[in-house]
């Protein structure tokens, strides 16, 4: 079957000359990449790593990370990229209570205090410009090394960290056979040309091996690579490398759209721009197409998909004015190859009647099997038929249209009435002056829950009792928050997401 590194040295017989990665005006060629990979795979290897053997990531955006993905599939090592915005104590959680990495490969960005577990590492190896040094990347690269293309595809290669937005994050085993089906269903939904330019801005720790950083692989594609996101910095790598196809969450997409000058840049050689990682607030979406065009495409998916399940087709978002406004806030229909159903608590799909609520079940080549240090089943993330429990809840309309309405943590249960988070949220962005909200259930001795709204205000924003007035106008009774709480900023993962469960905790002691 097709592999990540038979996809590789495919590119070195076909498109070995033609750039495959850029950053910083510096250009390697997909044969560069492809010895480079391999040096690093065989020199993993003499210094005692086997197979199986997992090595920490630490760094902002950097070729060295795709060098790191494509020598796991080589060598057998596997890679655990983290976010740089990881704290020291949750790095020794997750890398010293959980993963216990024989190396470690540290780069910008990193933070300066890593935690204890870096010290039990046997092999630390510092990027140019890290923080902490070890063993200089460069000097780890054994010359002349080939490329192995006869790796099990089914065992992992690197392992995805789950976002962590309801509880400790977990380590999603991603073998070379889910990323290589994942990047089929991406590159179906989005056609992708050999002289095509990628943007990779989001934090590559995010879905390592899947869609997000890999898939220009198939078509020997260009990839540029910014070390992280800023506003200024994305719309001028957009004009200068004539960038084709990019990925950006919600957060990153208000930013562009606050900038005063975004007008003046040239962003026409976009084709294809990936919306995702947390829903798309309609207003967003549309403010967007106004300003840089038809040219964004929502998806859904999570780290046990390897990014991909659903996508809102072009054919069913534009002109965005002919829409339906609820197909507009949908999650499209399952990607190319996807099983999805939505089912009840009894197992049986739901009524396609656009009303009636079950959880986003998936199956596919895509989808892992297992986390890492767990028995078979994943503590009951799979049922008996192979479909994974994503914890997403949605609804189904009678033209197949799937709107997610909450995660099955979030969902607020107030009197005995559930009431979805998100759909409060939608609702309290249109009150002119609230920059960002989050909605979540807080304690109350006689509801059980109540619906409380953590709002970020702009300058001279609403007052908590006008935005409880304008929420009155708009909710029923059980959605209508009961607390309003102001805070500078909403607590957010590397890809834009919100951790409910830190607002849960900073706000649980209050009735």
């Amino acid at each position: 079957m097709s592999t990540i590194v038979r996809w590789l040295a495919n590119n070195v017989r076909f498109y070995g000359s033609r750039p495959a990665v850029v950053q910083h005006n510096q250009v390697w060629t997909w044969q560069e990449i492809a010895a480079r990979a391999a040096g690093l795979g065989v020199g993993l290897g003499e210094r005692g790593l086997e197979p199986g053997d997992r090595v920490a990531i630490v760094s902002d955006n950097h070729p060295a990370m795709l060098e790191a993905y494509y020598a796991a599939a080589s060598s057998g090592t596997v890679m655990a990229p983290v976010s740089t915005r990881l704290h020291a104590k949750e790095l020794d959680r997750y890398f010293g209570g959980y993963l216990r990495p024989r190396a470690a490969i540290i780069g910008p960005g990193a933070p300066e205090a890593l935690g204890s577990w870096i010290d039990d590492c046997e092999l630390v190896v510092g990027l140019p410009g890290a923080e902490r040094q070890g063993v200089p990347y460069d000097e780890l690269l054994t010359e002349g090394a080939v490329l192995d293309l006869d790796r099990d595809p089914h065992l992992p290669f690197t392992i995805g960290q789950t976002s962590g937005t309801t509880g400790f994050p977990r380590g999603a085993e991603i073998s070379q056979a889910n990323a290589a089906s994942a990047i089929a269903v991406f590159v179906a939904e989005h056609p992708l040309q050999t002289g095509d330019a990628y943007l990779i801005q989001h934090p590559m720790s995010n879905v390592p091996g899947g869609p997000g950083q890999l898939f220009p692989l198939v078509k020997g594609a260009r990839t540029v690579l910014r070390p992280s996101f800023d506003p200024v910095g994305c719309l001028q790598t957009i004009e200068e490398e004539r960038i084709t196809h990019t990925v950006l969450v919600p957060a990153m997409l208000r930013a562009l759209l606050d900038l005063p000058d975004r007008e003046t840049y040239d962003v026409s050689s976009l084709r294809s721009v990936v919306v995702g990682a947390s829903p798309v607030p309609k207003p967003l979406l549309e403010e967007a197409v106004e300003v840089f065009g038809e040219v964004f495409v929502p998806m859904y998916g999570m780290t046990e998909s390897v990014s991909v399940a659903t996508v809102l087709r072009r054919d069913d978002m534009y002109p965005v004015a002919e829409q339906a406004p609820s197909r507009l806030s949908s999650a499209g229909k399952p990607s190319a190859g996807v099983e999805l159903r939505v089912v009840d608590d009894e197992g049986h799909e739901v009524e396609a009647d656009g009303s009636a609520i079950g959880e986003i079940q998936l199956r596919g080549g895509f989808v892992v099997d297992s986390y890492f240090g767990e028995t078979e089943g994943g503590q009951g993330s799979w049922t008996d038929e192979g479909f994974f429990h994503t914890g997403d809840l949605a609804t189904v309309d009678p033209d197949g249209f799937i709107t997610i309405v909450d995660r099955l943590k979030d969902i607020v249960i107030s009197g005995g009435t559930n009431v979805a988070s998100r759909e409060v949220e939608e609702v309290l962005l249109t009150l002119p002056g609230i920059v960002d909200v989050a909605v979540i259930g807080t304690s109350h001795e006689r509801w059980v829950e109540v619906v409380t709204a953590v709002v970020v205000r702009a300058d001279e924003g609403p007052s908590t009792k006008e935005i409880d007035r304008y929420a009155r106008t708009q909710l029923s009774g059980p959605k209508i928050p009961r607390r309003i709480e102001v805070v500078d900023e909403l607590p957010r993962n590397a890809m834009g997401k919100v951790l409910k469960r830190q607002l849960r905790e900073r706000f649980a002691d209050r009735q």
